[in-house]
């Protein structure tokens, strides 16, 4: 195993109306809903994205929820009014076990990066030939997030 699975992404219309949801009727409990920029390499070239996501609160299994973005990895799929997006996974070389995923049918769709312009840098998101994709997470983001699903303040 390449890592520890800690999440499932869903990607859905409106993150708050998402969080009343699953909150009314799986009794999940969010962190606020994050702002977050962030540079995205994709095959075609680099993106800016601006990412509004919650997650569960902890403990693991954790539900991340990110809002559709046309024309980015979050695409909407047409019809649909969510979509299972990723599964995510904590790695401790973040480089090595994407190779790994590459090597083993998991193309590499999109990756972080960083302020120098590299990537990958911070996470990395692969796909299977049969529809699954992985998030590979760098682990040495994992005590700021684990304070965050903790109900602490927000990592970034």
């Amino acid at each position: 195993m390449i890592g520890e699975l800690f999440h499932t992404g869903v990607v859905v219309p409106d993150v708050e109306a998402a969080m009343d949801d699953l909150t009314r009727a799986l009794g999940l409990l969010w962190t606020g809903v994050m702002e977050h920029e962030m540079r995205q390499w994709r095959p075609g070239g680099e993106q800016t994205l601006l990412l509004r996501l919650a997650y569960s609160l902890a403990p693991y299994p954790l539900v991340e929820i990110i809002e559709a973005q046309p024309g980015t990895l979050y695409e909407p799929v047409a019809g649909a009014t969510t979509q299972l997006h990723h599964v995510g996974m904590w790695v401790d070389d973040l480089a090595t076990a994407a190779a790994g995923l590459a090597r083993d049918g998991f193309e590499l769709v999109a990756a972080g990066v960083d302020d120098g312009g590299n990537h990958p840098a911070r996470v990395t998101f692969h796909e299977s030939g049969h529809g699954l994709r992985v998030e590979l997470c760098d682990a040495s983001m994992r005590p700021g997030f684990d304070a965050w699903v903790s109900g602490g303040a927000s990592p970034l």
